[in-house]
């Protein structure tokens, strides 16, 4: 029998279009499995604790490593939270019934069903009545108390600020910008697995820093001119550690950012402006040059003297006594050996200046093994002649000539000098009772935002990031490699150069510390460019007063 038509459907009703508000028996079967469901799943709800049941069931799996010493304490995390569904559901003295009522608890479940059928028929038929409704629960759930809970052993891990050096200058800033966090759940995923909690991941920050109206919405921004604020960058000793700093800037647009190769701006010290303020004078290419002798046998380059730190990360203070000394001696008389002004204090140059007798008594004692009177006084009377034809007769000449002049003097010497001068290579003021040597202020540390590993990249050319060098006479050049230059190893692996091959996740040549490694990388990349790889998402707890500030 074929089946009917549409048309023919259609054509049943025809003179009864009111058919579906006739009474049938389905649908009052229908009408009353709908108000059951409704009634028991209620009744469920409100009467889960009561009855026995557990928190756990809640659980949507396993809680991590990290956390496992808590995990069958679910208060610990989520604070506020019951299993009691009428404190958060606007049934109106449903609680006090179950709660404070003597009713037998089967007739306590009935009553707050009634209520809550009630309740839910006024508010079903008007729709913002129920978006009010659902909205106040919600408010009463309170999730951000999840995000207090976290804090109450991760103290300090509130406030949004990568590299927490950022936060350390602030001294240099004329405003505060910082970006307004999200809920730690956002990064910090919970309930996935009872391994280690797994670290966010570049594609984490991404989502929000690749979205210019959100980066917009959540900046905030605070006035703040710091004692270092400034229009040019400066060289800033914080304690005993020097740090460049940049100009101080305000309103600075937050740049989208998709990937350390694709978006993310230049690093701070290659701005307009920018230069190295160190209180000494050196020439690197005069060091490259082919007439500069030898160190201990060998040609003297980048490594003579930059030295990584015991850390490997960044490099060992620059000191006159372990890599200057041995080609710049501060001899004062060119028939002792080793006859040298003390380094640094002006004041133990002027005392050893003043004392020069005794200290040539010393010398011929210790090396020429003097003892009788005559034999020393001729000695004595021999250097003090030559040493007053070479440096003048009185203290002052002679003070001028160590810390101003040198011998012969640094403007007509085109090599070095016999006695180099202090000035040539330090910042020297003339103030009595002696000259000033201003700190050499030679930073320390020149990224503000996020550290580098040196020891990371021990198997590189220093040239090849720091090869300006080679022709930098000014003290004032910024000898650093640009963020572009960084990029092309620390990007994703380029595979229009290479065949792809679906089980390296990264570089083959990571790990290996070869120059032909150092080569690929650059040409490949595939060298690690995850955000989290340079910048810390957290600032520490000593750091909170901005938030602070910001909060007022």
């Amino acid at each position: 029998m074929p089946e009917p038509t549409q048309k023919q459907i259609a054509s049943k009703y025809k003179e009864n279009l009111t058919y579906y508000q006739h009474k049938h028996p389905f649908r009052r079967l229908r009408s009353w499995l709908t108000l059951v469901a409704f009634v028991g799943g209620l009744v469920w709800a409100f009467g889960f604790s009561k009855l026995g049941g557990k928190p756990e069931f809640f659980n949507t799996g396993p809680i991590s490593q990290n956390h496992d010493y808590f995990k069958n304490d679910c208060a610990a995390c989520h604070l506020g939270a019951s299993t009691d569904m009428l404190s958060i559901l606007p049934v109106a003295g449903a609680k006090e019934v179950i709660h404070g009522g003597k009713a037998p608890l089967i007739e306590s479940l009935k009553s707050a069903g009634s209520r809550a059928m009630a309740s839910a028929k006024e508010n079903l038929s008007d729709p913002q009545k129920l978006a009010a409704v659902a909205h106040a629960a919600l408010n009463k759930m309170d999730i951000d108390k999840i995000d207090q809970a976290c804090l109450k052993c991760h103290d300090g891990m509130a406030l949004h600020q990568p590299g927490t050096k950022a936060v350390m200058f602030r001294e240099s800033q004329k405003e505060l910008s910082v970006v307004a966090a999200d809920a730690c759940s956002v990064c910090h995923r919970e309930h996935v697995g009872s391994g280690r909690m797994v670290l966010p991941t570049a594609q984490t920050c991404v989502e929000c820093h690749a979205d210019e109206q959100k980066l917009a919405a959540s900046l905030k921004r605070a006035k703040y001119d710091g004692s270092l604020a400034a229009a040019h960058s400066q060289n800033v000793y914080i304690g005993d550690f020097a740090q460049w700093i940049p100009a101080a800037a305000a309103g600075r647009k937050p740049q989208v950012v998709r990937a350390f190769a694709d978006g993310h701006p230049a690093f701070l010290y290659e701005g307009a402006g920018g230069v190295d303020n160190s209180q000494i004078k050196f020439n690197h290419a005069r060091h490259f040059a082919a007439d500069i002798p030898d160190v201990n046998g060998k040609k003297l380059d980048c490594r003579s003297c930059h030295e990584p730190d015991g850390d490997g990360v960044g490099m060992q203070r620059i000191s006159y006594d372990k890599h200057c000394q041995k080609c710049h001696s501060l001899g004062a008389d060119p028939d002792l050996p080793g006859f040298t002004i003390p380094h640094h204090d002006p004041v133990k140059v002027r005392d050893f200046l003043a004392s020069l007798y005794t200290k040539w008594t010393d010398y011929a004692g210790k090396n020429f093994n003097v003892t009788d009177a005559d034999t020393l006084k001729a000695f004595l009377d021999k250097r003090g002649e030559a040493f007053k034809q070479r440096w003048g007769s009185s203290m002052e000449d002679v003070q001028r000539k160590v810390f101003f002049v040198g011998d012969p003097p640094v403007e007509k010497a085109r090599s070095g000098q016999f006695l180099p001068a202090c000035a040539k290579c330090h910042t020297v003021s003339d103030e009595k009772p002696v000259p000033k040597i201003a700190r050499t202020n030679i930073p320390d540390g020149w990224l503000t935002r996020g550290p580098y590993k040196h020891a990371a990249h021990l198997h590189m050319d220093c040239k090849a990031c720091h090869g300006a060098a080679e022709k930098s006479k000014e003290t004032t050049d910024i000898l650093l490699p640009s963020q572009k230059l960084c990029a092309e190893c620390h990007r994703p692996r380029d595979y229009t150069k290479v065949p792809k091959d679906p089980t390296e996740r990264i570089a083959p040549t990571f790990g290996q510390f070869t120059a032909e490694a150092a080569q690929r990388q650059r040409f490949e990349g595939g060298v690690f460019d995850s955000c989290l790889g340079c910048h810390k998402y957290h600032v520490p707890a000593a750091e909170m007063e901005i938030a602070k500030s910001l909060a007022k």
